[in-house]
């Protein structure tokens, strides 16, 4: 048997490899939890298979063909070079790829990354012997739970909370009678975590409000467009402002601007939306997980009828 494939099992036995399809797989559907290949399985190769929606990045390129597990006909997977062999780094090199691509995080990585991207689930392995392994199978909810719908009856919006996220009711405001109508917040804290830095004092960087979305209601824009509306709020040095579009409404991207690190403004007829992340920590940009789902909210925010 091949030492990749041995690789393969022995990560697989740890817990259930994420991935999915590639390239006409995509119909497979997802096998149980408890299945494992077997030990006398040989995978098939193919030379016409790749990855579902993931290229390697530059400086890497694959070992031979994609190969299909006899056993588990849904478990494709690619041996890689990434200039290593073995190869240690194999998970942080790739790492900026997925996020680049649209995949979320599950897992930090711990010897095997794991990410989602809709339905699919990808793997890296890598080991103190021979090339790393990238594998892919139907989404597991084990190993990546599907998002939580999030819909807002009374501000009429939605939005998808990747585990652990869920609705702050400590965060929430209500209307005061001023601009600010209302706000929702999102935090990856449990309840008592909440509650128990609740009572920190502080001015700034309040440990509650760390990795925290946020979605906020102002009334009477008027005219105003997005950016008219966020100028007159004020700014921030070096913040760059990206226009764009969110669910058909004219919006504005800001990065470093007032307040929040990443803010998008969507004027929505007399109102307009602020959706905002919010940290203090200091996270490595590239893997932390939790930068991966706060940008996954935001950018899964949706108006409802």
């Amino acid at each position: 048997m091949r030492p990749t494939t041995l690789l393969l099992i022995a990560g697989m036995l740890v817990g259930t490899a994420c991935g999915s399809r590639a390239g006409s797989a995509a119909t497979a559907s997802p096998i149980p939890a408890s299945a494992s290949p077997s030990a006398s399985s040989s995978p098939t190769a193919s030379a016409s298979l790749i990855p579902t929606d993931f290229v390697l990045p530059q400086g890497c390129s694959y070992v031979g063909t994609g190969q299909v597990d006899v056993t588990i006909s849904t478990l494709n997977f690619w041996t890689f070079d990434c200039g290593a062999a073995p190869d240690l780094g194999a998970i942080e090199k790739l790492t900026p790829a997925f996020a680049q691509q649209g995949w979320t995080l599950c897992s930090p990585p711990m010897g095997k990354g794991v990410w989602a991207k809709g339905t699919v689930q990808t793997s890296v392995t890598q080991s103190a012997v021979g090339y790393p392994v990238l594998s892919q199978l139907p989404r597991q909810t084990q190993d990546c739970p599907m998002p939580t719908a999030y819909l807002n009856s009374l501000y009429k919006f939605s939005l998808s909370l990747p585990a652990p996220y869920r609705n702050s009711e400590r965060l929430r405001l209500t209307s005061t009678g001023g601009r600010l109508d209302g706000q929702e917040a999102f935090t990856a804290r449990t309840e008592s975590n909440e509650a128990t830095v609740a009572g920190t004092g502080c001015q700034t960087a309040c440990p509650i409000w760390d990795f925290v979305a946020v979605v906020q209601v102002y009334a009477g824009a008027g005219s105003d467009t997005p950016r008219d509306w966020y100028t007159r709020s004020g700014g921030a040095v070096g913040q760059t402002i990206e226009e764009t579009t969110i669910d058909g409404r004219q919006a504005i991207k800001v990065r470093n601007g007032a307040t929040y690190p990443v803010q998008y403004i969507i004027k929505d007829g007399d109102r307009v939306f602020r959706i905002a992340t919010q940290y203090y920590s200091q996270p490595d940009m590239a893997t932390s997980p939790l930068l991966f789902k706060l940008d996954q909210i935001l950018t899964s925010f949706r108006f409802i009828p």
